[in-house]
This record gives C-alpha cells, structure tokens and sequence, in this order.
C-alpha cells in the first residue's frame, strides 16, 4: 500500500517521499498505522533539522509523537483491536509498521480515549514532558515558582505547577507567549530581556528570589539565570536539555549554588519506566493518562496551544517557523487524513 513520509535530506530541508508498505507477514508484536496525526517537538525535532545535535547525520526520518489507527495487527497485540486509535512514537509518516506491546516507551501503543481528536491526541506527549517538573520538585501549596520559557513545554509546565498550587510567574522575551500564558490563567507573566529575568523575579518577591527555578528552555545560560532567581534553600529544575554550548565563568554558577544551599535537579522525562513499579510511583502509562485525563477536563486545552495544524506538503515551512518565527508558530501538528 503505498504511503508518503518525511525526510530531512539536509540542513533545514525536509521533503516527503513515497514508498510502498507491505500489510502482510506481520510480526506477532506487530502492527501497521494510518497515522491521522503526528505532533512536532520544537526540541528535539529542530535539534535535528537544523544540526544542532552533535553528530546529526543525513538523510533522517524525522519523528516524535504519532496518533493512528490500527489497521492490521499481529497475533499477540491481544489487549488492541483493529479500528483502534492510538498514541506511540512513531515517524512522521501516513503508514507505518511498528512493533508495540514492548517493555518501554519507545514500543508501546498508549490507547487514546474518546472524546479526543487525533490532533490534540497527539498533543499527549508535550504535557507528559511538562509533568516531569512539578513531579520531580518538592512542591507545596503556596510555593512560589518562576518558569524561564513559556515555549509548549515552559507553558505546560506553569499550568501544571499552579494546578499544584503554587503561585508561578512565567517568564519569557517573546510578548506573545506571556499573552498566551495569561489567557490559559498564569496570573503573572514577565517579558523582559534575559539579563533583567532574575532582578525582575526577585523584585516580585520581596528581593528575596523563588521557591523553585524552572529552565523551560533547555539552555545553560538560563539555567545560570534560574539560579540567580531562586531563594535560599530553593530548587531549581533543569526540565529542558541543554544542547548548546555556552561560555562563561563557571563560579558564577556554582558559588551561588554553594552560598544558597541550591538543590539542582534534572527532569528528564524518558527517566521513568513504563508501567508502574514497586518503589517508583511515576511511570509512563500514569503520565500518559495524567495528560489525557488534564485535556479531557479542559484543565489543559490543547486547541488554544497548537497553532499551526499543516498538511505534510507544509512540514518544512513549519520547521522553519518553529526554528525563526517564535512569535507565531508555538506548536505544530501535520494532519494526515
């Protein structure tokens, strides 16, 4: 049956190509997709297109978070039916063969309750990496929390930390996502340039910084900045990867550490395991329910965060809006129905 699919060919080029899929001798773990959407990360994906990741090669399949449904299975996918509408990480792509029922994250089908459509299904994954910070913070009714990047994730990630009762201020350069950030309920919103970021949280806090520092960005350079804004005692939580390299005079960052007894922790989403196991409470299957759950209850309401919904002919101009146009493009879907 033949499909159509992404590749990136080059630095910042991506095209769709064909191919045909076979649907028969299909493995018993094993199923074929017709995806009806696919979300694409700002992070990782760009990391990707644009060679930011070391050691990037080309050509690629871009891929992050898939939603389709089962059009033929294998004998062993006993707990799926054929016609259902599931979430996996799978490739940008209108058909795709995928072994499922595996031990981890990355070969599994997350089935997608009713009520949601593909597009903001897709979405699933983006609050899943947001919940990784409030879940691995120590965070109380009343703390106060200061979010550096209201990207997807950053915005997510103040929902999530006020839906936990914290009082958050969300911080980003860009006008446009405070607005957004305000509109979803955050009550405090700075957008400033990145050198004022720490006086300006510590000017809403009495001079004294925050309970808890969130990098939403996935840089150190702001990552040196949470630590400025956070308060003796306080924790600051690395929830984007760091992937460019920053120079600077690393005293800045660790005397501070030292003299206000920091915490610093790293919240990275693939830590957990899949299913719940004895002694750790967090696994990908509850946070995955967590996430649907928050959309289902309008809690989260991914229609008023996507921002662009594109057709695959469209995936590199959307690339590149997500690369250079932070002003308008938040969060991208391809349709592929």
């Amino acid at each position: 049956m033949l499909s159509k699919y992404l590749e990136i060919v080059e630095k910042g080029v991506v095209v769709v190509k064909n191919e045909e899929i076979n649907l028969d001798d299909l493995g018993p773990n094993e199923a074929v997709i017709q995806n009806e959407a696919s979300i694409i990360s700002a992070g990782t994906e760009l990391s990707r297109v644009f060679a930011l990741k070391p050691g990037v090669t080309f050509p690629v399949r871009p891929g992050y978070g898939s939603v389709g449904r089962i059009l033929r299975k294998g004998a062993a996918l006993t707990d799926y039916e054929e016609g259902d509408l599931v979430y996996y990480l799978g490739s940008h792509a209108f058909l795709q063969r995928f072994t499922g029922n595996g031990e981890s994250q990355w070969n599994h089908f997350f089935k997608v309750p009713g009520g949601l459509d593909a597009v903001e299904a897709s979405f699933v994954c983006m609050i899943a990496i947001a919940l990784t910070g409030p879940n691995d913070s120590e965070v109380k009714i009343g703390d106060s929390v200061a979010v550096f990047g209201l990207g997807v994730v950053g915005l997510l990630a103040a929902l999530l930390y006020q839906i936990n009762g914290a009082r958050v201020i969300g911080l980003d350069p860009v006008e446009s996502r405070c607005e957004l950030a305000k509109d979803l309920g955050i009550r405090e919103t700075i957008s400033c340039a990145p050198v004022q970021q720490a006086e300006a949280v510590k000017a809403l806090t009495e001079g004294l910084g925050v309970d808890i520092g969130v990098d939403a960005v996935g840089h150190s350079s702001v990552i040196a900045t949470a630590i400025q804004a956070t308060r003796p005692y306080g924790q600051v939580v690395l929830l984007g990867t760091p992937r460019v390299a920053v120079e600077g005079n690393l005293t800045d960052i660790f005397n501070p550490i030292h003299m206000k007894m920091l915490t610093v922790r790293g919240a990275l989403a693939n830590a957990v395991p899949l299913k719940t196991t004895p002694g750790i409470k967090l696994s990908f299957e509850r946070n995955y329910h967590t996430a649907f759950d928050l959309m289902l209850s309008k809690q989260i309401d991914a229609s008023k965060i996507i921002s662009h919904v594109v057709r695959p002919e469209d995936a590199e101009l959307a690339y590149h809006g997500l690369y250079y146009d932070k002003e308008h493009y938040r969060c991208v879907v391809i349709d592929w129905r």
